[in-house]
């Protein structure tokens, strides 16, 4: 009768170390998933950044009437002409683009990133770019130090 009693019970305990172990593995799954997807949001937020600067160098050098040159940024006034006039003819087949309307899209496009462009912000908490990594890992490392200091003092 002892004898049925423990091995019950060590049945009963390897079952809970199974569903512990699956637990941990599962959960291990999960936070890998949701790191990876904050990597690529952030991937594509810095890539759409990048772009909105290129657009912006790309109208300064519109507007200045010479090629654009920066650290990052090597735009000539025919490829920036060729972008603007890409996105006026999109809609308009067949018509001919004035200067003068490159120039006007070119200052429009100049006061809207002065007025309204900022960082996109997770719930208005922090910005999404890509530092962001950088910030989560310091802090999941930190904490984990912690938590092993204090498991093991």
């Amino acid at each position: 009768m002892n004898l049925a009693r423990q091995i019950a019970t060590y049945l009963f305990i390897s079952e809970i170390l199974q569903i512990r172990i699956l637990h941990n593995v599962l959960s291990l799954v999960w936070l890998t998933k949701n790191i990876i997807l904050v990597v690529i949001h952030s991937i594509h937020c810095e890539k759409f950044y990048f772009t909105v600067e290129d657009a912006e160098m790309a109208c300064i050098g519109l507007m200045m009437k010479k090629g654009c040159s920066s650290k990052n940024h090597n735009l000539s006034v025919e490829k920036a002409q060729d972008r603007c006039t890409t996105i006026l003819t999109s809609g308009n087949t067949g018509s001919v683009i004035s200067t003068n309307e490159i120039r006007k899209l070119c200052k429009n496009v100049l006061r809207l990133h002065r007025a309204s462009f900022s960082k996109i912000r997770a719930c208005g908490l922090f910005y999404v770019d890509a530092a962001l990594q950088l910030a989560l890992m310091g802090l999941l490392t930190n904490y984990t130090i912690v938590l092993l200091q204090f498991a093991f003092l």
